[in-house]
């Protein structure tokens, strides 16, 4: 008799290594899938949004360099003021939290914090935020991660803590708030520069493995010493940054522990997509957010909906940091 658990979990597992492998094959992806994505982009084109002159400054940065830095003030984005007393009551209950898990390496909010805090949720959905992201992307976006997070400050290199690049889709961005001050010592966001990146990425036997900094230096070309930036800030300093683009980690807090709200974006029609959905909610827990939301912005949370029957049955990926 078939055991009909043991299959499942065959197929948990090796469906999508499966699915990594075709869309990762350079004879695939030179006649099949890159021409199809840039069908899919050049369908959307005249239906972007349109951006100011200062929006645009900030795609422009995001192309060639991979990453913008501004505050909130300079956003102006007006649901700032409650978004930002929601993230700072949320941050007290898991500084809380993270006094009885001091062996973890961050503390995330959860469903329930979520739910009582909605202006974190919905300030991710600002038009202008899904304005400038979306003409990044050249397409209708997939709001893929939401989540506070308390990196605490005990110096493990773990997971998003080491080097890495982010692969769900060709372009993913992440938008990154501290709401403390970030100094040397307390986990600033680290990006390669992208010259370096693209060197490395042609060098190593697995783009998607997840570095330890020693690993990366001895790997950096000519052992050059300007290869990265460290990116400091007083809390409301904003990144907008193209994860996709190049190498980048949080690096380990050491003395402070570093509060922070991160959102992620992708396409609709992502490279990979069971690399994605990061945010851990169901389909069911999702409805619970954005019932009240307008029809455009419930397209960007549910996005899972609308791909392919075949894709959905892949299974989500599971990261091995």
């Amino acid at each position: 008799m078939i055991n009909t658990n043991l299959v499942r979990k065959f197929l948990r597992n090796s469906l999508p290594n499966l699915a990594q492998s075709l869309v990762n094959n350079s004879y695939l992806e030179s006649k099949f899938f890159y021409p199809k994505y840039k069908k899919y982009i050049e369908n959307f084109h005249n239906q972007l949004p349109l951006v100011t002159a200062n929006d645009a400054i900030i795609i422009e940065s995001l192309k060639h360099q991979g990453i913008y830095i501004t505050t909130l003030e300079s956003l102006g984005i007006p649901s700032t003021k409650e978004f930002v007393e929601a993230v700072n009551r949320l941050m007290t209950e898991i500084t809380k939290i993270s006094e009885k898990k001091s062996s973890k390496f961050a503390i995330e909010s959860n469903l329930e914090q979520i739910l009582k805090y909605p202006e974190i949720f919905t300030w991710g959905l600002e038009d202008r935020l899904i304005s400038i992201v979306s003409n990044y992307i050249g397409a209708p976006i997939a709001y893929d991660t939401f989540m506070a997070h308390l990196s605490l400050n005990n110096g493990k290199e773990t997971a998003t803590r080491r080097w890495h690049i982010d692969n769900e889709d060709r372009k993913v961005i992440k938008i990154i708030i501290y709401f403390n001050d970030v100094d040397d010592d307390g986990g600033p966001f680290q990006y390669m520069h992208p010259e370096i990146s693209l060197l490395l990425l042609k060098k190593v036997k697995d783009k998607y493995k997840f570095f330890y900094h020693q690993e990366i230096e001895e790997l950096i070309p000519n052992h050059q010493q300007d290869w990265l930036t460290t990116y400091t800030g007083k809390a409301g300093t904003v990144i907008i940054v193209d994860t996709a683009h190049s190498y980048h980690r949080g690096k380990p807090p050491t003395k402070y522990s570093r509060h922070a709200v991160t959102f992620g974006y992708l396409s609709r029609r992502p490279h990979q997509p069971f690399r994605a959905g990061r945010n851990l909610l169901s389909r069911e827990e999702l409805s619970l957010i954005a019932a009240k939301l307008p029809p455009e912005k419930q397209a960007c949370v549910y996005w899972q909906d609308s791909l392919p029957t075949i894709v959905k049955l892949i299974p989500k990926y599971s990261y091995l940091y």
